[in-house]
């Protein structure tokens, strides 16, 4: 309870201190999956997932999502979502992460997909090019998020990585997810990010390829209710399988501003 208070009391200053920023121009007549409303959050309970699945519940973080202002690039106005996370150890910095909405389309900049780079043993310094991407679509079946070469990327002294990684999104149908003590009729998408390569080693290489899916619930009006991060396994340099944890984020309480 604490923690959600803290977080609480830094969502309203981030607001505060932003609230000189314009609104986001976006009509709010029609139906979006993300609204855009200056001062709209969500608060979400965000748990890790074993190898089955299987939730920790020892130390699950509390995370946080503020829409603080707007921002304008490569010609296109989105908004700025600023995001916080809370465990035992206190909060972190806020990150920043952009969109905008086209109807039953959401829009991001690549540098959403940290976050699905993340969780991985060393850091495999994949660097996606800066652009705008559609999300998630409402009104398609499925549609291709990234496809990017990866030049050859020095990981650590003596380690190179090259390869190619592609994301593919698609509409997974609508499901029922419980959050905030009610149910809410959800509609589910997949991305599913494919990284095809190899890494060398002191002269000798070896390949390196793998997949990792992740889901995400949306809720007509409200944004994101639930979004699952896969457990995966992942090989390098033909060693035993690394077992990485998956992620679970639930909402917990939210807030759309008028």
């Amino acid at each position: 309870m604490r923690k959600n208070q803290i977080l609480f009391l830094f969502i309203c200053l981030s607001y505060f201190i932003l609230s000189c920023s314009d609104d986001n121009p976006a009509g709010s007549d029609s139906t979006t999956l993300l609204p855009s409303k200056q001062g709209t959050y969500w608060i979400y309970i965000n748990y890790t997932l074993d190898s089955n699945w299987n939730r920790n519940t020892d130390n699950p973080t509390i995370d946080s999502t503020i829409i603080a202002g707007n921002i304008t690039i490569h010609d296109t106005t989105g908004i700025v979502a600023l995001s916080y996370s809370s465990d035992s150890s206190g909060i972190t910095n806020g990150d920043s992460t952009y969109y905008y909405t086209e109807k039953l389309k959401v829009f991001t900049y690549s540098n959403y997909f940290s976050n699905l780079l993340g969780n991985l043993p060393i850091n495999l310094n994949i660097q996606i090019n800066e652009q705008w991407v559609k999300l998630v679509d409402g009104d398609d079946e499925d549609w291709k998020v990234i496809e990017q070469e990866i030049p050859e990327t020095i990981i650590f002294p003596g380690l190179t990585m090259k390869g190619n990684v592609t994301i593919l999104g698609s509409k997974s149908g609508t499901e029922t997810i419980q959050a905030e003590s009610q149910n809410y009729n959800t509609r589910k998408f997949t991305l599913k990010m494919t990284f095809t390569g190899s890494v060398t080693f002191l002269s000798n290489t070896f390949p390196l390829n793998f997949e990792r899916k992740t889901y995400l619930y949306f809720a007509d009006n409200i944004g994101l209710i639930k979004s699952v991060i896969e457990p995966m396994k992942l090989s390098i340099l033909q060693l035993q399988n690394l077992n990485l944890d998956g992620e679970e984020r639930i909402l917990i309480r939210h807030h759309i501003a008028n």
